[in-house]
C-alpha cells in the first residue's frame, strides 16, 4: 500500500465511523455489524481508532488471528485483514474462514446471536 492508498483507506474508515454515528442518531436501536475487507490488521492503530469511534468490537476471540488474505505457497503466513465488528451486546458464537476460491481473500463467516 502506497502513501496515497494509505490516506484513502484511512479517510474511508473515518467516513464509515461517521456513517455509523449518524445511523445511531436516528435512534432505531438496530444492532450494527461492520463486515468486510478493511485492509488493516487488528493490531493496527487505525483498527483500534475505528473501534473507539464506533463502539463496535471485534466479533471473534481476541486470540484469533486466522489469516483471511493470501494464505498461499507464495505468501504462506497470510494476514487477518477481513473483519467482522459487532455491537458489544451481541454474542459471538463462531468464526469460519473459507478455503481458497480463486480470490486473494478467503471468505469469512461470522456467527452471532442476540443475548439471552
Amino acid at each position: 500500500m502506497n502513501a496515497a492508498l494509505f490516506k484513502q483507506r484511512n479517510r474511508q474508515l473515518e467516513d464509515v465511523a461517521d456513517r455509523i454515528r449518524k445511523f445511531r442518531q436516528n435512534g432505531s436501536g438496530i444492532p450494527l455489524l461492520l463486515l468486510g475487507d478493511l485492509n488493516l490488521t487488528p493490531w493496527s492503530p487505525w483498527f483500534l481508532k475505528l473501534q473507539s469511534q464506533t463502539g463496535l468490537v471485534r466479533g471473534v476471540s481476541s486470540f484469533t488471528l486466522a489469516p483471511t488474505w493470501y494464505l498461499f505457497p507464495i505468501f504462506p503466513c497470510g494476514l487477518a485483514i477481513d473483519h467482522g465488528l459487532i455491537e458489544p451486546n451481541l454474542v459471538f458464537t463462531d468464526l469460519r474462514i473459507g478455503k481458497p476460491i480463486g480470490s486473494d481473500h478467503r471468505s469469512v463467516t461470522l456467527s452471532i446471536a442476540l443475548p439471552d
